[in-house]
């Protein structure tokens, strides 16, 4: 847990996978970036999907989703994926929250691993996992979300925004805005046009989840 002035902020692991090396270190040569994490036979890395839970402002509030609970049997084999904690929903009941707890989900992005688990399957309906929150998400990444081109239709899947749009339970944001004084969400265009991120800053201290701008430790330094 970090205690961040009014801020409380738990780290969540909704899930564990295996991504190809390339997808987060690109060009730079292995001989360079395997001095800090060890491949598997495939060169493939471990990957984890984390959430943010934030108390403040009398708000309970989630920074992304993870893969969520929709992800079929082949995608799972494919990605090797596994649930150290049990996904999202177990990891907030250890710390009390249950689904309808939640006021509010912030969307970094809307790529599938990060907001997957939005919605859920009901029946032959998708439902909000978290009935009674708003979603935040920057107008520009819903609309490359909704018209998804060859490159990103694979991650960008309508399931996990376009019924929250449609119920009104999803918001767009049009750049930086306030979430509650001392938390704000940011646009850092890079991984995506519209991908955000969150800063925090109260009690003289700060902070920022920069989410996929920086996959792991090693890309600050």
């Amino acid at each position: 847990m970090i205690q961040l002035g009014e801020f409380e902020i738990h780290i969540i692991n909704d899930a564990r996978t295996m991504g190809d090396s390339g997808g987060m270190f690109g060009l730079v040569p292995r001989a360079l970036w395997a001095r800090y994490y060890t491949p598997d036979d495939h060169c493939r890395l471990t990957v984890h999907h984390h959430c943010l839970l934030v108390r403040g402002g009398g708000k309970t509030i989630l920074v992304d989703t993870g893969y969520g609970m929709k992800i079929d049997e082949k995608m799972i084999r494919n990605l090797e994926l596994t649930r150290p904690v049990g996904g999202l929903v177990a990891g907030l009941a250890e710390h009390g929250v249950a689904p309808g707890d939640v006021d509010l989900v912030i969307d970094t992005h809307l790529h599938n691993d990060h907001c997957g688990g939005n919605t859920r399957c009901e029946g032959d309906q998708v439902v909000p996992v978290f009935p009674n929150a708003e979603y935040w998400v920057q107008r520009l990444e819903y609309a490359d979300a909704a018209f998804p081109n060859e490159r990103t239709r694979a991650t960008y899947l309508s399931d996990n925004f376009a019924p929250l749009l449609a119920s009104g339970q999803m918001r767009l944001l049009d750049g930086e805005t306030e979430v509650l004084p001392g938390m704000r969400c940011v646009v850092t265009p890079g991984h995506t046009r519209g991908h955000q991120s969150v800063v925090f800053e109260s009690g003289g201290r700060a902070a920022i989840f920069v989410c996929d701008m920086a996959s792991f430790a090693v890309h600050f330094a």
